[in-house]
């Protein structure tokens, strides 16, 4: 929980993967690489998981998407410890995961032979839902002075570090734009008057549910199951109701 100062970090239940990865991190700080070296292994990783879900081996497949959890972290914790945050690097980042999210829902269409507007949508809802779990994340790290890298509408491209170029800064916005920018607009519609100082640390643990990692792990265990059926029951029903059930909370008692 970095982004956060000490004070206001709250147990983040789909950051599991960031202790190793600080580990991981030290080992490879002093190596030249750096931060978007891990951006594409987890994108590699995360293609030869797809891979691996329609040759039906969960093995490896699951294997590749805990590599890919795992290198997803790392980026991150090498950019902070060796203090050269990128908006190129949170760009790429972002935009190989909604690649990635797609592709294990069309895995899984694949493997199961029908169904395909249920997986699109199952894939769509995941994406809301983790970018609500963001948006309450980034309006609380504004509010506490936190990271500010992250935006909640992230519609300027925003100026490049001295150390990063502004011409792939401007691309990789402009592809962020077209897969985050309609779910930002849909998110803050959802809940627009939230203040992130009266954001409480169970709330947000109790949002954390949303994220990707936590969501990675539903499914690694549908990977293990060889169900991707439960893929549709569970982020088109299970998880909107507790989306519905939290929003309602947080207009009740957190206003």
């Amino acid at each position: 929980m970095s982004k956060l100062k000490k004070e206001h970090q709250f147990l983040d239940l789909s950051d599991y993967m960031r202790n190793p990865a600080r580990v991981v991190a030290t080992w490879f700080l002093p190596t030249p690489f750096r931060a978007i070296t891990f951006t594409w292994l987890f994108f590699i990783c995360g293609l030869l998981s797809c891979y691996f879900i329609v040759q039906e081996r969960p093995f490896f497949a699951v294997l590749c998407l805990l590599l890919k959890i795992l290198f997803d972290t790392v980026d991150g914790e090498i950019a902070r410890l060796s203090n050269e945050p990128r908006y190129t690097g949170r760009y790429l980042d972002s935009n190989c995961d909604l690649v990635l999210n797609a592709s294990f829902f069309y895995s899984f269409y694949l493997i199961d032979g029908s169904h395909f507007w249920l997986y699109t949508l199952s894939f769509l809802s995941l994406s809301l839902q983790c970018s609500l779990y963001n948006y309450y994340y980034v309006v609380k790290r504004a509010a506490t002075n936190g990271d500010t890298t992250s935006r909640v509408f992230e519609f300027k491209a925003p100026k490049a570090f001295d150390y990063e170029s502004q011409f792939w800064v401007n691309v990789l916005h402009k592809v962020y734009l077209f897969f985050y920018g309609w779910q930002d607009l849909i998110v803050h519609c959802f809940d627009s008057n939230v203040k992130g100082d009266s954001l409480s640390k169970g709330f947000l643990c109790a949002v954390s549910v949303f994220g990707l990692g936590i969501q990675l792990l539903a499914i690694i265990i549908f990977i293990l199951l060889k169900s991707p059926l439960l893929a549709i029951v569970y982020f088109l029903g299970i998880s909107n109701v507790y989306v519905v059930f939290l929003v309602v909370y947080r207009k009740l008692f957190y206003k």
